[in-house]
Formats: C-alpha cells, sequence, structure tokens
C-alpha cells in the first residue's frame, strides 16, 4: 500500500489482532469498502469490494465476536433488497437477525432444543408476515426479477424452518 492515499469512512474494529475499517483507496475507484490492517503500510490492505465498481457499501458496527469479525454495511443491500432500505432499517433487520443466530448458537451448543422454541416461533412469524407484504404490496417493490425472487426464496425458507424448529421444539 506504499504512496498509495487511502480515505478514511464508516467504523473501525478490532478482531483476531487485526484493525478493520471502512475505507478507499486512490483513485476511489472501488468505494468505501471493507479494509484490514496489521498496523502497517504492508499488512494494509483491502478485504472485499463488497459493492463493486465506486458504490460505497460503508462498513460500520463492528464486533469482535471470539476473533470472528461481524460488520454491517446496510447500504449495500439496497440493490437486492426489494424496497428502499436506509441504513437505520438495515441496522435493525440485521440485529433482528444477529439476535436469533446468537440464540440459535446457544440453544445449540447447549444441546437443548427447548430453547429455540420461542425464537422459532418468531422466525416463522418474521416469514410469515415478510411473504405477506410481499403478496399485499407487490406492486410498491423496487427490484425485480432475480432479486425479489431471491428474497421470496428466502423468506420461505425463513418461514419453513421457523415452522420446523417450532415442531421440534414441542415434542422435545
Amino acid at each position: 500500500m506504499q504512496n498509495t492515499a487511502l480515505r478514511l469512512g464508516g467504523g473501525f474494529g478490532t478482531a483476531g489482532g487485526r484493525y478493520y475499517f471502512g475505507g478507499a483507496s486512490y483513485p476511489y475507484d472501488h468505494g468505501n469498502e471493507l479494509w484490514v490492517s496489521d498496523g502497517t503500510d504492508a499488512g494494509t490492505r483491502e478485504v472485499v469490494d463488497l459493492l463493486p465498481g465506486a458504490a460505497n457499501s460503508t462498513p460500520d458496527q463492528f464486533l469482535d465476536l471470539n476473533g470472528i469479525l461481524l460488520f454491517a454495511a446496510p447500504v449495500g443491500m439496497h440493490s437486492i433488497w426489494p424496497w428502499p432500505l436506509t441504513p437505520l432499517t438495515g441496522r435493525a433487520i440485521g440485529a433482528f437477525l444477529c439476535g436469533f443466530g446468537v440464540a440459535a448458537a446457544f440453544a445449540l451448543r447447549e444441546n437443548d432444543l427447548d430453547r429455540l422454541y420461542g425464537s422459532a416461533l418468531a422466525w416463522a412469524t418474521l416469514g410469515s408476515l415478510e411473504l405477506l407484504a410481499v403478496a399485499l404490496h407487490g406492486d410498491d417493490l423496487s427490484a425485480s426479477g432475480p432479486a425479489t425472487a431471491l428474497y421470496v426464496a428466502f423468506f420461505a425458507s425463513v418461514l419453513g424452518v421457523g415452522a420446523y424448529g417450532a415442531l421440534l421444539g414441542r415434542s422435545a
């Protein structure tokens, strides 16, 4: 990275002994993306271009989970989310989904499916409500084709997994 101007933007976090941040390097043809550094010029590089081209994914809200980096890049999801997505809405949805993931991880770690029952019902409800929103407000979608099909398939799987988990939790 020597002799390269780096513009910082977005959040900053650490995980696994490395520093992660949002940034862009001159000539800024990749936008504001995820970068990592060990504190040296030679050890500083772009990790991934989440939004190809000059668009900004704006990584933020970094969290070290036992050496694994979790971060939010809500602006980067606007192209596949079927409704207009603000950074606040993206963060709220991400926090909601991460909460389910943490609850599931604890239940699996303790081998206690009874703990998943409430979460599974909420997961099934989320899938049902998202599919209902598409059915009732399909004409408000800002995306079409593969993005909408992916969205519907994802929430159909959320409904199915939630219903299956609720059945398992009830019978356990």
